[in-house]
């Protein structure tokens, strides 16, 4: 009789292990995936920047021009160019013949950001938050990351509109979008 209740108490001890280490195993493994982003913008709109150089705000807005090679291209009326693209892991971006910012998409607080000069990588900075409230003069995003570059400088990103704000080390904003608008 005692080994029969002992049994049932070893059974009932090795189900109660059983059940904690699977909610332990299923809670840990919530709490590392992490959402991988797009922030490729929305090719329907028109994207106005404001940009301010401490004296004065002037205004650029890029429209989607073309696709190559999964490189998406946007331009101005002047033609200054805008380029971003992604793979499944990482966003890159950039302007004109220079270089450009690349960052994990599933990135979390503390990983490390690159930059390219027109040919070498070199570091940049670090993600300081990946789900911020991003407020620009064209609307209030969520879910954003952000970026502070070695300088002190801020760069803020929102999935599906990509980079949204850039503040200088002084916290003064240097580039905002302004407004989004479908296209006609």
């Amino acid at each position: 009789m005692m080994n029969k209740n002992l049994f049932k108490n070893i059974i009932a001890v090795v189900v109660l292990l059983s059940v904690l280490l699977q909610m332990t195993t299923s809670s840990s493994s919530a709490a590392t995936k992490r959402e991988t982003k797009s922030f490729l913008r929305d090719r329907t709109l028109v994207y106005t920047y404001q940009y301010f150089d401490g004296n004065s705000k002037s205004y650029e807005s890029f429209r989607f021009s073309y696709e190559e090679n999964k490189s998406y291209n946007w331009f101005t009326k002047d033609g200054i160019e805008l380029w971003e693209s992604q793979t499944k892991t990482e966003y890159f971006h950039g302007g004109g013949y220079g270089g450009g910012h690349y960052m994990k998409r599933n990135a979390r607080v503390g990983d490390k950001i690159y930059s390219y000069g027109s040919s070498e990588k070199y570091y940049d900075g670090k993600i300081i938050s990946v789900n911020a409230k991003v407020k620009t003069k064209a609307k209030v995003f969520t879910n954003c990351t952000i970026i502070r570059e070695q300088d002190g400088d801020k760069r803020y990103y929102a999935p599906g509109h990509g980079i949204v704000k850039e503040v200088n080390a002084k916290g003064e904003v240097v580039k905002q979008l302004y407004s989004l608008k479908k296209v006609n």
